[in-house]
């Protein structure tokens, strides 16, 4: 679901970034059914990002992704459309029937679909108490500020990282994009 804040003034987390935005966009995962399966949920967050992308493009607005908002640099500051993904949050163990038969059995257990949304301390919550497969899991290393999103401690390569385990976005196996064409991409690793 799509809620449209109006313009407004917006400033990070941090005050240390201000901007004056055209419109600051709240993007859930609503589809109406509460019962959704995941992948509903993944398709409805896919299609709507999809629109805004493509309105944005229509009105020629710049369009950037909001995460917590805890960047010290300028990395969300638009002076047109901040989309808040905090909301995109679910996370999902994957099936057997959906690994491909050469993705390694010992590794299956340690593989969940996140959404770009969901916080380090959500994550993590989950990893231990989803118990699906047997054990409780965690990331290798989340840092001390555990409010960042999955998508922005990722693509800001926040938290550190160890010599034999890497940073955080060496955890990533796969990424889904939206291209704001109506089809998304699917990368993953070899």
């Amino acid at each position: 679901m799509i809620r449209r804040n109006g313009a407004q003034d917006w400033n990070n987390i941090h005050v240390t970034k201000r901007t004056a935005l055209d419109d600051l966009i709240d993007i859930d995962n609503s589809t109406g059914n509460p019962q959704a399966p995941p992948f509903a949920l993944l398709r409805q967050a896919a299609t709507d990002l999809d629109r805004l992308i493509q309105q944005a493009r229509a009105q020629g607005k710049r369009i950037r992704a909001l995460g917590s908002g805890w960047a010290l640099t300028d990395i969300a500051i638009t002076d047109g459309w901040l989309v808040n993904t905090k909301l995109l949050n679910g996370c999902f163990d994957v099936a057997s029937d959906l690994f491909e038969t050469e993705y390694p059995e010992t590794k299956r257990p340690y593989l969940v679909l996140a959404q770009c949304g969901i916080s380090v301390n959500e994550l993590n919550i989950f990893l231990e108490v989803t118990r699906t497969v047997g054990f409780g899991r965690a990331l290798k290393t989340a840092g001390i500020g555990a409010g960042h999103t999955i998508g922005g401690a990722t693509s800001g390569n926040t938290h550190g990282s160890a010599i034999n385990f890497g940073a955080m976005p060496d955890f990533i196996v796969g990424l889904q994009v939206v291209t704001g064409n109506g089809k998304s991409l699917w990368i993953e690793r070899a």
